[in-house]
């Protein structure tokens, strides 16, 4: 295997110090609610120690995550749920401040699933708003609606999320998560959350360009167990495995099977990326 070593760059996480993954909450005793540290929250959400879908109400007809089992965290041992909620609410959400510079990625892995149906087209998004510029817009990094998945539909697993901001975007913003049913408030909607990372490159530290499947920002041991994993698994069969990374890249040259020209690109990144502790 051909290794290239590539520039070190320093990674200024969300997640560490400030609770990307969602590892440090406090019970809120008025609501029933895990709050999670450093984010404020709105209406129903939760940190949870993995989703079990059937202990939250809704129809999930087309679900695609197993309803039986425990919908595990990407990373550590807790995630953050959002609900659209029920008769009483409308939406929910999270937010914290962040400050974003030129070349600035933002990465991580979210799951809709909607318990509703096209008229009334639930969604969810994470977005940048702008705080103090005026001349700063809105910047949307991931959305989904039930046109995208049908009715009582979800994804298939963890999708992976990323963005790479432009000089004209730097600034400061609030980070949002937001669930919203759509002109009514039944049959709610979920928005999961996961592993947000931002990371901080420049022209000197460039980010790896392929192979980093788990979102930290680092090639390295552990995407490498993801793609080991996938071996010879074609992620385009029609019999999707729960247990693959395919919506998160293994499949890197995008040909289907995971083969050894994905295992080719993936050494040419190995180690790129490696995280700098501040």
């Amino acid at each position: 295997m051909v290794v290239v070593l590539c520039a070190l760059w320093v990674c200024q996480a969300v997640g560490e110090p400030n609770n990307g993954s969602f590892e440090r909450f406090v019970h809120n005793e008025s609501t029933g609610y895990n709050d999670p540290n450093d984010w404020s929250t709105l209406n129903v959400v939760t940190v949870v120690n993995g989703f079990w879908p059937d202990n939250f109400p809704g129809t999930k007809n087309r679900w695609l995550i197993d309803l039986d089992s425990n919908f595990r965290a990407f990373k550590g041992e807790n995630l953050l749920v959002l609900s659209s909620g029920n008769s009483d609410i409308e939406y929910s959400k999270a937010w914290r401040q962040i400050s974003i510079s030129e070349g600035d990625k933002l990465i991580g892995v979210y799951f809709f699933g909607a318990c509703d149906y096209l008229n009334y087209n639930d969604w969810a998004e994470i977005k940048l708003v702008p705080l103090y510029d005026s001349n700063l817009s809105t910047i949307m990094v991931a959305f989904a609606d039930i046109a995208l998945l049908g009715d009582y539909g979800s994804f298939e697993g963890w999708t992976k999320f990323e963005y790479t901001f432009s000089a004209a975007e730097a600034g400061d913003y609030n980070l949002v998560l937001f669930v919203s049913d759509k002109n009514d408030k039944q049959l709610e909607s979920y928005l999961l959350v996961d592993s947000i990372v931002l990371c901080k490159y420049n022209e000197e530290n460039p980010p790896p360009e392929k192979g980093d499947f788990n979102c930290d920002g680092t090639v390295d041991f552990s995407d490498f167990n993801r793609l080991a994993n996938d071996w010879q698994y074609d992620c385009n069969s029609a019999t999707y495995d729960p247990n693959c990374s395919c919506l998160l890249g293994s499949d890197i040259d995008g040909s289907g099977p995971v083969d050894f020209n994905d295992l080719r690109i993936f050494s040419d990144n190995w180690l790129c990326g490696i995280r700098e502790e501040e």
